[in-house]
């Protein structure tokens, strides 16, 4: 037996109650499929073994007498992490301020200098005599002597000198370089000035440290080299007289730390 349609039904019912004549008969069959396609609710097929309404999901059961509260969201979420990670940076940064490590030392260094001799100080120890400073640093602990050379890097000590005469004679010259992790900069001539020879620092710069001294040695060697004096500035321009001494022998200039016998810079010099 053909099975008859919910919208072959509909549609015998409307020829059924309506008296109409072909021509309005096919309008009303028009209208009886347009309200059919646009499945009016009341031309519904009406559920049955074939026709199931769609099943809602169930609820996860959280039981009847619990209460879950929400956990947070994700804003909150994100929040959190950055406050965090601004608090940790914000600690990382503080660590590494030179402020809070220059406190740290300027605080260490002069009890440890008191420890290792009473009452002495930075200033004592770059002017005290060779002998009693050479057997203290003999047995100097050598985060010692780390904090004495990190305090003196930190001072810098300008110096300005000019030569009296216009329009020397320039001999030699050579451009500083740093030594031993240490930085310099600027230029070494040898000036004939009147007959009389300086050596002279232009645009000159080092690294401070503790009674930095100035050699003309051969070949950077200290050990054969010749003492011109305490280095007069760490940033600057600066005179030393070299009259008598024979350049081309001593053919290097060397910034030397004569307490650590450490090596800061040095200029090897060449004819103009």
């Amino acid at each position: 037996m053909k099975r008859i349609g919910a919208e072959t039904i509909a549609m015998a019912r409307m020829r059924f109650l309506c008296n109409y004549s072909p021509g309005e008969g096919r309008a009303i069959n028009n209208m009886a499929r347009g309200l059919l396609h646009c499945r009016a609710p009341f031309m519904r097929p009406a559920a049955g073994p074939g026709n199931f309404p769609a099943r809602r999901r169930a609820k996860p059961r959280t039981g009847s007498n619990t209460y879950n509260p929400p956990g947070p969201t994700r804003p909150v979420k994100k929040a959190a992490k950055i406050g965090i990670a601004a608090v940790v940076a914000a600690v990382a940064v503080g660590l590494a301020s030179p402020l809070f490590y220059e406190t740290e030392v300027n605080e260490a260094l002069p009890a440890a200098l008191d420890e290792m001799q009473t009452g002495l100080t930075l200033e004592e120890f770059e002017t005290m005599d060779e002998g009693s400073r050479s057997v203290l640093v003999d047995s100097m602990p050598e985060d010692l002597k780390g904090m004495i050379m990190d305090a003196s890097a930190r001072k810098v000590r300008p110096v300005s000198e000019n030569m009296d005469e216009d329009g020397p004679d320039v001999l030699k010259r050579g451009s500083f370089a740093g030594l031993a992790g240490h930085a310099a900069d600027g230029d070494a001539k040898i000036l004939d000035v009147s007959g009389t020879r300086f050596l002279r620092f232009e645009n000159f710069e080092v690294t401070n440290g503790p009674d930095l001294r100035v050699y003309l040695a051969p070949d950077g060697s200290v050990s054969q080299g010749i003492e011109l004096g305490k280095l007069k500035g760490s940033r600057g321009s600066q005179n030393y007289n070299i009259d008598g001494i024979d350049t081309d022998v001593y053919n290097t200039v060397v910034i030397y730390c004569q307490p650590f016998r450490v090596y800061f810079g040095e200029a090897q010099l060449f004819p103009s």
